[in-house]
């Protein structure tokens, strides 16, 4: 997570320091990669609270995230009432990640592999042996096939046909 934290801090710098489209891009591709490691937060409740707090825990997780849904409404007002106007808004991200490394640096202590299996005596090579690798391939060209359909789609016909819409928003 912490690497998640690094990778928004470095994509908000680069986009409050932009100049082109380009580098706003590549901006929201960091700050996207950085994104995706910070899903991590919901396994890390589950790895270091215990099982009779773990359903409260996670719904103050789950609570925290409505804040997301009004973050089109502070984006409009950093942008429009502060002197740096747009660059506030990452000039803020930078802030926030920077206080989420440190929160992170200072307090998440996750258990070691030999703490989580003192009990089963399993070590690393059985697990990774154990793992249903024709399930994930599976999964994986599964995912590919109906993205490259819907590309495929999208390039034939319009997507406000009601057969493509309705087969996107069943996927």
């Amino acid at each position: 997570m912490i690497t998640g934290a690094l990778l928004g801090m470095t994509g908000a710098l680069v986009g409050a320091l932009g100049t082109s489209i380009p580098q706003m891009i590549t901006a929201g591709v960091i700050m996207g990669c950085g994104g995706g490691f910070q899903e991590i937060v919901f396994a890390s409740v589950q790895e270091i609270v215990p099982n009779d707090r773990r359903l409260l825990v996670l719904g103050f997780v789950e609570t925290s995230n409505l804040v997301a849904n009004f973050s089109p409404l502070i984006a409009t007002m950093f942008a429009t009432r502060t002197a740096l106007g747009w660059r506030s808004c990452y000039w803020f991200g930078f802030a926030f990640e920077g206080c989420s490394v440190l929160a992170l640096w200072l307090w998440y202590r996750p258990p070691s592999f030999g703490t989580k299996h003192a009990g089963d005596g399993e070590g690393k090579l059985k697990l990774i042996s154990e793992l249903d690798y024709v399930g994930l391939a599976l999964f994986t060209s599964g995912c590919v096939l109906i993205l490259t359909a819907l590309n495929w789609v999208r390039s034939i016909c319009t997507l406000s046909l009601m057969h493509v819409t309705s087969c996107a928003d069943y996927c």
